[in-house]
């Protein structure tokens, strides 16, 4: 039976339930304090990361100076996944970085491999992995070619309002965030914020808002969600 799956923007517990195996194999088990930079602009991509705690944070910089978030992998994800040492230009662009303190094992692509090869299930769901994640790609470019800015951002709260980052119905995340998420400016995340403020749909605090009317929220949301 066929199902539909919400496009999403935070990923977590995709490889929970292999983690006996996957810490099985050898390497290093790192720790990073909130901010610290895991990899940089200017460094392939040569390694996989089993996070075990923490939330990671996937960033697309432009040389104009400006950054926008990718995605976020909490716990039980495993990114960025490969099976080889590899080049793209676009990897150049790429910034992994501590979105909170993050525990995680560092694997060398080729160990990954092996692991591929190795688990059926596991590399089964690798390939899930990667079309729930090329999926959630497809429609972000959808979303920041043609929807508004309050689409863009009702879109980022109510996907992330059905994670863990969402505790009794406030989303720890801050404004900075959602407006590195949704790809518009901050004065256009404000905007919204007041709008949905003045029609009882969230209200805010320093990194924290609170969603009081989730289907409302939803309403302003993109069709896929």
């Amino acid at each position: 039976m066929h199902h539909l799956t919400m496009s999403k923007y935070y990923f977590e517990h995709d490889f929970t339930e292999f983690e006996e195996f996957i810490t099985s194999y050898p390497a290093h088990h790192k720790y990073y304090e909130k901010g610290d930079i895991i990899s940089a602009q200017s460094e392939t991509l040569k390694y996989g990361y089993y996070i075990k705690q923490g939330i990671m944070k996937l960033s697309i910089g432009h040389e104009c100076g400006k950054e926008k978030i990718a995605a976020l992998f909490g716990p039980g994800s495993f990114f960025p996944l490969g099976i080889d040492h590899h080049y793209y230009d676009m990897e150049y662009a790429m910034v992994e970085q501590a979105y909170t303190e993050v525990e995680a094992y560092k694997f060398d692509y080729r160990i990954v491999r092996t692991m591929f090869l190795e688990h059926q299930d596991l590399a089964l769901r690798m390939m899930e992995h990667y079309c729930d994640f090329t999926s959630y790609l497809f429609f972000e470019i959808a979303s920041l070619s043609g929807d508004n800015s309050m689409a863009k951002v009702c879109n980022v709260l109510y996907a992330l309002h059905n994670t863990s980052l969402c505790r009794s119905h406030v989303l720890h995340i801050s404004q900075d965030d959602v407006m590195e998420l949704s790809g518009i400016s901050k004065i256009q995340v404000a905007r919204v914020y007041q709008t949905l403020r003045g029609e009882h749909i969230i209200q805010t605090s320093r990194g924290k808002i609170q969603i009081l009317d989730q289907d409302k929220l939803r309403s302003y949301c993109t069709y896929e969600l």
